[in-house]
């Protein structure tokens, strides 16, 4: 007799318990100890020597005879069915990888893999004539066994989530924004993604224009994010193409990415992290409409721009030492040895900022940063003072934008610019 679950509570409950069972058996599909305790054994006659091996390839088979045949929409259930089994049991990835690279949330996967599951223990019914009988569920394993590896999955889920939470912290807080050469970023992580393209049967179609400008941005965080994007594309387009476009306009440089099957909405784990990354590179990303073939995502991130910035100080190592800083980024350095000329070189050249020393000859910093305050011309002008003495909450309390130790980095200079800049942008957008 197969098994109706729609019959009676106990063939019910036996169905539940062929399911978990099925499951226990999956994961553990190349631990011969513990497939050799999987309740399906006896069910399937396989009590011999050889029994574990034949169960191994009885699940093995049915999983590759769910694999839709030629023609079938790569966003189709059929293909959602058999990739979640195959990544997840056959390939024994953990949850939070399968669901990135079937573009789910780690939710999503595990309702996709429970129906996964049913559809693969009706397979098994119906091929191999199982008769499950009402006390099916008493010769199977304890079902908390198995909800004990789904909290285990939940927690190794929530560990891996909290790490990629935090590195995206420590990169915003460490990479500074530089000019940025967009189409070898674009051609590099191509070259990254196209062993998985193959692997999937992708072609990828590339324009990228002659003389694209450059853009402004953290380049590492640039390259991941339009990574992540290539590898939800590749995804969604098994067997197809997917087509990288750039552009330009005066205030954006931008790269397009199609098609890509969001089949969760915007924000699954992928394409939530992608965002995350084109935010710390300096961008965003925006999504096109709809169609039959998906929707198209776009990286922009703003058009490189030179800035100025006058550095006062009267010590003429650190003026070329900060020159040397500021060499290929984005910002212009003008240098200021004497503090009684720098009040009208503000005036004249409206810096983004100025980087103003406290120990100066005639007149301090201290002073020097009231003056500028007190200016209508230059009051809006962010000082970062920077100086040796560990005196910060004095120059916020005056006035000053920011504060940075000496001796300092390239790196922290950089990130203090910009946090002046995004600031800035924040306020006029």
């Amino acid at each position: 007799m197969k098994l109706d679950p729609t019959s009676t509570p106990i063939q019910d409950a036996a169905r539940r318990a062929f399911v978990a069972a099925l499951r226990r058996a999956l994961r553990n599909l190349y631990d011969a100890i513990e497939l050799r305790k999987s309740a399906l054994l006896p069910l399937f006659g396989l009590t011999g020597p050889g029994g574990v091996t034949a169960l191994r390839q009885i699940l093995e088979d049915a999983i590759d005879g769910l694999k839709p045949g030629p023609g079938v929409s790569a966003q189709s259930d059929a293909w959602r069915t058999y990739r979640a089994l195959c990544h997840r049991y056959v390939e024994q990835f953990d949850q939070a990888s399968v669901a990135t690279n079937l573009g789910l949330s780690v939710r999503q996967l595990r309702r996709q893999e429970q129906l996964a599951l049913q559809t693969l223990a009706d397979r098994l019914i119906e091929r191999y004539h199982l008769t499950i009988a009402g006390d099916f569920g008493h010769t199977a394993q304890d079902d908390s066994a198995a909800d004990a590896r789904d909290e285990d999955d939940a927690e190794e889920t929530a560990q891996q989530a909290a790490g990629i939470d935090q590195e995206l912290r420590w990169a915003e807080q460490s990479f500074p924004s530089q000019p940025l050469a967009v189409d070898e970023i674009v051609r590099s992580a191509l070259q990254t993604v196209k062993p998985m393209m193959d692997g999937a049967g992708v072609t990828a179609q590339c324009e990228i224009p002659a003389g694209l400008p450059r853009a402004l941005g953290v380049g590492v965080s640039a390259r991941q994010a339009l990574l992540n994007l290539l590898i939800a594309a590749t995804r969604s387009t098994a067997g197809g193409e997917v087509r990288i476009t750039c552009g330009s306009n005066r205030s954006s440089i931008w790269v397009s990415i199609a098609p890509l099957a969001l089949p969760g909405g915007l924000h699954d784990d992928i394409l939530a992290v992608a965002e995350r990354l084109a935010a710390i590179a300096g961008g965003h990303l925006e999504y096109g409409a709809q169609d039959e073939a998906g929707r198209s995502a776009r990286l922009l991130l703003p058009a490189a721009e030179q800035l100025p910035v006058l550095a006062i100080d009267d010590n003429a190592d650190s003026l070329r030492l900060f020159e040397r800083y500021l060499a290929e980024s984005r910002y212009q350095l003008i240098g200021a040895r004497d503090p009684s000329q720098a009040l009208a070189l503000a005036e004249q050249t409206r810096p983004h900022a100025i980087v103003l020393d406290v120990m100066l000859p005639g007149i301090d910093g201290w002073e020097l940063l009231g003056r500028l305050r007190e200016n209508p011309a230059t009051r809006d002008i962010p000082v970062l003072i920077c100086t040796i003495l560990p005196q910060e909450d004095l120059a916020l309390t005056l006035g000053a934008a920011g504060f940075v130790r000496k001796p300092v980095s390239r790196e922290r200079l950089l990130l203090a610019l910009d946090r002046q800049a995004r600031s800035e942008a924040t306020t006029t957008g």
